[in-house]
This record gives structure tokens, sequence and C-alpha cells, in this order.
């Protein structure tokens, strides 16, 4: 028998941890992270309004799966960025959130 290398465990990089879902005052304290800023250029007034804006659609919590159907209506047009955001700017939001490039 073949000596085979351990297998490598996946590590969740995405705002959510590993959790199911998050809650959107988690959401919130990730928008509000100084390193964000640097990797996005969006000031953090900017990052909480979407975090309300996005709060009156998806309620009090965040489950997996819903920041890519976020992603895919904003690029289809099927919703508005919220206020004071591009379309842009809120989908760059959303994949550094997911841990995406």
């Amino acid at each position: 028998m073949k000596n085979l290398p351990p297998k490598e465990e996946k590590k969740d990089i995405s705002g959510f941890g590993g959790k199911k879902f998050i809650s959107r005052e988690e959401f919130r304290q990730f928008l509000k992270r100084s390193d964000l800023y640097l990797r996005t250029g969006i000031p953090e007034s900017k990052r909480l309004e979407f975090e309300k804006g996005i709060g009156s659609k998806y309620g009090n919590y965040l489950e997996r799966g819903e920041p890519e159907k976020l992603i895919r209506e904003l690029e289809r047009g099927q919703m508005k960025p919220p206020a004071g955001l591009s379309k842009e700017e809120a989908i760059k939001l959303l994949k550094e959130f997911l841990g995406k490039k």
C-alpha cells in the first residue's frame, strides 16, 4: 500500500468562518475592519450603509449562499446597490466577504 499524503482540510476563509449563518452584527463587525479599506478603498461609512441596505432584504441573519445570490442579482440588474455605493463597489465588498478575488 502506498503512503498517501494526509488530506489537507479546507479552511473557510470567508466571513462565515465555518458557520452556516452569521448575524447582521457579525457582518457589521466584518465591514468595520480597517484592513477592508486597504483592500477595497471603500470608506467605513459606505460599508455600513451597505449592511443596512441588504439587512432590509435578508433580516437579522445572513446565510451561506445569500452573498452569492446578491452578487448575481447585482450583476443582472435585478437589485439596485444600497445608497451611496456603485454596483461594482457592492460586488467587491461581497467578494471580499466570501474570500474571493
